[in-house]
């Protein structure tokens, strides 16, 4: 889970390149001295204070540009600025270039390719690197073109990277907070709102904090390790078994001495009729086995053939109900 810093800090960095991104296409709609008459700029502006400090360093670029040119402006024979001006117009060229490059690359930085899937369906996905995602239930995930790396951003959900090696071009994931940072290499990120899960499979990756990337240090992972973060608690790295981690790219769930509420979470990811457990004793089972997460009802009727508890088949969701209690 995304701490509310965190959070607070990245939305404000977005609505400020967002801000800068939309004042740079107000300017290039025509002069810096008809931006002021632009029709809907005081709504604009007023929506959000951000705006007013990007749309005066955006004309502050177009200003300085129109001092330093008529400096050499001569009648008669063109005659090359001075040296001085010169490096002031070149440099003012190169700040107007960059505004142009904003505005022409606009939709490919603000208008990511968003992937996503619906809850029980999983997705195979080839990127323009030649890396392969898998999608699992419920996910969403964006990819941006930035330069030199490659990056993408976990919203939610779990997917997992398959990455085409690259030593020149950085892959990067961000997922609640945090970066994923390879090069070729295999491993699967989950994210939702009890924790982030990071376990590699093959290579190396570095997990950092978005925020504190300047200041602290990554962590490392070596093949087999997983990195788990819980809300805003430190971080953890074990070992799990791959197999079932891995397992519901076939659309298994593979269960060892899990707990009966743990194991209905996972299987309610992949079903919008959940299953419910009704009686507190039932939290003290657990479950071994492997199970098809399309098949909700046969789970249910496991656990109740194990158990000897009853399963209720209702037309919202599937109850499991502990021994003396009463189905609601």
């Amino acid at each position: 889970m995304v701490s509310p810093a965190d959070a607070a800090e990245t939305q404000h960095d977005d609505r400020r390149q967002q801000a800068r991104a939309e004042a740079a296409l107000w300017v290039a709609r025509g002069s810096a001295s008809d931006v002021a008459a632009s029709p809907g700029l005081d709504a604009w502006l007023g929506s959000d204070p951000l705006r007013a400090e990007a749309l005066g360093r955006t004309l502050g670029v177009w200003d300085e540009l129109g001092q330093v040119l008529p400096d050499w402006k001569r009648d008669g024979p063109v005659v090359a600025p001075p040296a001085p001006a010169r490096r002031r117009v070149m440099a003012m060229a190169g700040l107007a270039c960059a505004l142009l490059v904003c505005v022409l690359g606009l939709n490919h930085y603000w208008s990511p390719t968003i992937y996503r899937t619906g809850i029980g369906e999983q997705r195979a996905l080839v990127l323009a690197d030649g890396s392969h995602v898998t999608l699992n239930t419920g996910s969403e995930l964006q990819v941006y073109r930035q330069g030199s790396e490659r990056r993408s951003k976990l919203v939610s959900g779990e997917a997992m990277f398959d990455v085409a090696h690259d030593p020149e071009h950085p892959f990067i994931v961000e997922a609640a907070g945090r970066y994923v940072r390879a090069l070729g290499t295999s491993f699967i990120v989950r994210s939702d709102a009890q924790r982030l899960d990071v376990t590699l499979l093959t290579g190396s990756v570095d997990i950092g904090s978005i925020a504190d990337a300047a200041t602290t240090r990554p962590v490392r992972l070596t093949p087999g390790e997983r990195y788990r973060r819980s809300g805003t608690g430190a971080p953890s790295l074990d070992r799990p078994k791959l197999d079932m981690v891995t397992a519901w790219r076939n659309g298994e769930l593979v269960l060892d001495e899990t707990p009966l509420p743990e194991a209905v979470a996972e299987m309610n990811r992949y079903s919008s009729r959940p299953i419910v457990l009704q009686g507190a004793e039932l939290a003290r089972l657990r479950l071994s086995g492997v199970f098809q997460t399309s098949d909700s009802v046969s789970f249910a009727t496991t656990v109740g053939a194990i158990y000897g508890v009853r399963v209720v088949d209702g037309p919202r969701d599937l109850r499991i109900v502990a021994k003396g209690a009463q189905p609601r």
